[in-house]
């Protein structure tokens, strides 16, 4: 007669005789290499883990929060030295893009911290031909088990005279000044060194299991007209291949594995913009509802510039469709994704007057607080921002 008894959440059959010992041996065993996955690496569960993730929260103090928003207030070296070199058209595959990838380059290699840039590159068919496009990686610890990943797409759209201030200039000039803004203690928490990730007995020093990651696609506009194969052919291509990379760290994940969140930065620069809840599964409303807490506090301590209750940012709105962009691939792969987007659009979307003229310094300021204060929390950072 079987009876049925319980191992660790798992139910089995049981008897008496060999049978039974072989079963509760290899049951024993199994058990044991699941706890040594567990250990090995600190792997564990990271989808778990990724949900789990709270931000260390500055509004709780308010000394801290201030300090590290006025140092960032002042954008104008962002404008001048980041921003308007992007300012051109940069369709993938002619020398404007080629330039616009160096700046980039350029601007993340200055920093102290020492990120890992990397060149994905690869040709596509497109409407206009083959064409080669270039999407930019920089992660500044390649080792860590799991990233908050930032997005921006950097390719403009093929149109004489357009240079995508909006679309999406901006939005990569913000995240090379989140960079800026926070180079100290992203360069501290790369090389922390404490008890709680030094190894004993050697001195050596195991990675952090959090680290940023900047990603800057090529090719996110169509040539022709948005189709599925005309549009997002550098996100589509690196979705693909992250998807089938495993894991520096442990090989039984794959890289894309690695993003807590993508958050992924369009249309930005135009004056009072509106960031809707996308409704995204996973945990991404949470962080939705993060930025909406952070632009509120600063808000209410009067840390944001021409900025009115009736005019908040991220409305807390829920948006029922579908705007394609670069995290579709990713989305569609189990990835969380943050689409930090305004909608309605721009009245200058792909317009050549999206330009620097309508652009909206003072929300570009805001936004970059925001942002700034957002990635602080979620990575734990500590100290004072770079000035």
């Amino acid at each position: 007669m079987l009876n049925s008894d319980s191992y660790g959440g798992l139910r089995v059959l049981s008897s008496s005789g060999p049978t039974a010992k072989m079963v509760r041996t290899a049951i024993l065993l199994f058990v044991g290499v699941c706890v040594l996955l567990f250990v090995r690496g600190g792997s564990g569960d990271w989808t778990e883990e990724k949900r789990s993730h709270q931000p260390k929260k500055l509004t709780t103090r308010s000394s801290d929060l201030e300090k590290l928003v006025k140092n960032v207030a002042n954008i104008d070296s962002m404008w001048k030295d980041v921003l308007r070199p992007m300012l051109r058209e940069r369709v993938p595959g002619t020398p404007g893009n080629q330039f616009v990838r160096q700046h980039i380059i350029s601007q993340l290699r200055s920093l102290q911290a020492g990120w890992e840039v990397e060149e994905d590159q690869f040709t596509d068919t497109t409407p206009e031909g083959d064409v080669e496009f270039v999407n930019i990686i920089a992660t500044l610890n390649p080792q860590a088990k799991r990233h908050l990943t930032l997005a921006c797409h950097y390719d403009s759209k093929m149109l004489k005279g357009f240079i995508g201030a909006t679309d999406s200039a901006v939005p990569c000039a913000l995240m090379l000044n989140i960079a800026r803004n926070l180079d100290s203690q992203l360069g501290t928490m790369k090389n922390k060194r404490d008890s709680n990730t030094c190894l004993k007995g050697d001195g050596t020093c195991e990675e952090p299991d959090l680290t940023l990651q900047l990603i800057f696609f090529d090719g996110e506009e169509a040539f022709h007209q948005w189709t599925s194969t005309d549009s997002i052919y550098g996100a589509r291509h690196l979705a693909r291949q992250l998807a089938e990379t495993p894991h520096k760290l442990d090989s039984s994940h794959k890289m894309l594995d690695s993003m807590d969140v993508m958050v992924l930065l369009d249309l930005l620069g135009a004056k009072n913009p509106t960031f809707p809840n996308f409704q995204f599964r996973g945990s991404a409303e949470k962080w939705y509802n993060r930025l909406r807490d952070i632009e509120k506090t600063l808000h209410g301590k009067k840390l944001l510039d021409e900025h009115y209750s009736s005019n908040q940012y991220f409305t807390g709105h829920q948006y029922n469709g579908r705007i394609e962009d670069d995290h579709i691939p990713f989305l569609d792969r189990g990835v969380s994704i943050l689409h930090v987007i305004s909608a309605p659009f721009p009245q200058q979307w792909h317009r050549t007057t999206d330009d620097e003229a309508h652009l909206d310094r003072t929300t570009v300021a805001n936004l970059n607080k925001i942002l700034t204060v957002f990635v602080h929390e979620y990575l734990h950072l500590t100290g004072a921002s770079r000035k």
